[in-house]
């Protein structure tokens, strides 16, 4: 019990200061961007090395694969789709037209 303690209070400790100096003094853009595409490199890292080498031995492979790049375009999709949003956005703010 004390050692899965020890494995969950990292995490939490790591949260808990993290958003204490993120309140105290909020990160810019760049480091706001930076630290997202780290926690994303972490999950895809995660994804690919625990769960797809599982799921590879059984009969689900394809189904894994086509999932996992249906993902990523929707991720991809979203982004673009956002930053389109945002453009007009500033766009309708400053008074200009498309």
């Amino acid at each position: 019990m004390l050692r899965i303690l020890g494995f969950v209070a990292f995490p939490v400790l790591a949260g808990v200061l993290g958003g204490a100096m993120a309140a105290w003094r909020p990160p810019g853009a760049r480091l706001a961007s930076a630290v997202q595409h780290f926690a994303a490199g972490v999950v895809f890292a995660a994804v690919a090395g625990e769960i797809l080498p599982g799921m590879s031995h059984g009969a689900h492979l394809p189904a894994v694969v086509i999932g996992f790049i249906v993902g990523v375009v929707v991720m991809l999709a979203l982004g673009a789709w956002e930053r389109r949003a945002e453009e007009a956005a500033q766009r309708e703010a400053r008074g200009a037209f498309p």
